[in-house]
């Protein structure tokens, strides 16, 4: 079954295994299939700009089933949100928090009093993710520190989207094991032509 709503576009199959939300607020009639979604297993959500990550995360604990989401341009999404989804899904297998991306690394310098929390949301990841088999974090501002964390606390990892995560240096040991542990790698230069979600933004 397929329902598509004039506000948010809401694909169903197989009682609410499938859902996505593009380009709005998560509106009472969206709360309304959460409530009622317990066992959905995929949620992606794009450009929801007006969503604070507090209201999403205690929404996405009524979906303690969930095996995949996909974040794409969530700006007031944090790292303490991403910890209280980890905790509320344990089964979550595949996460995806992508940022809009830049076209000239050279602009996006951190301030060394910045490298500490450039790592928040890889660390959150790191400490309550760890049966994750995919990861995805475009435009990512993680260093070698949040990655060295990742595949510490991922030891389940597959495959890691790292494109346009320009504050990486992929050299070296961190490099190595990154090789050696995964099985699929996408490194921060790496071509984003097949990213469809990117053209909409």
């Amino acid at each position: 079954m397929v329902l598509i709503l004039s506000v948010d576009f809401l694909y169903v199959k197989e009682s609410s295994i499938d859902l996505l939300f593009s380009r709005n607020h998560l509106s009472g009639l969206t709360l309304y299939f959460f409530n009622r979604s317990t066992h959905l297993k995929r949620l992606t959500l794009h450009g929801c700009y007006y969503i604070w990550g507090t209201f999403l995360a205690e929404a996405i604990q009524k979906l303690p089933h969930l095996e995949e989401l996909h974040l794409n341009i969530m700006e007031l999404v944090y790292a303490s949100d991403i910890e209280t989804i980890g905790k509320a899904c344990p089964m979550l297998m595949s996460f995806s928090f992508n940022q809009r991306g830049s076209k000239d690394p050279l602009l996006d310098v951190p301030h060394p009093s910045e490298r500490t929390s450039r790592n928040e949301c890889a660390l959150a990841i790191a400490k309550n993710m760890p049966n994750l088999r995919h990861l995805r974090l475009f435009s990512d501002s993680l260093n070698n520190e949040g990655l060295e964390a990742i595949l510490d606390g991922c030891p389940h990892l597959e495959s890691l989207d790292l494109r346009q995560c320009f504050h990486l240096d992929l050299c070296g040991a961190v490099a190595k094991r990154c090789y050696e542990q995964l099985k699929d790698v996408k490194c921060p230069y790496d071509s984003i032509k097949d990213i469809e979600w990117l053209s909409n933004f």
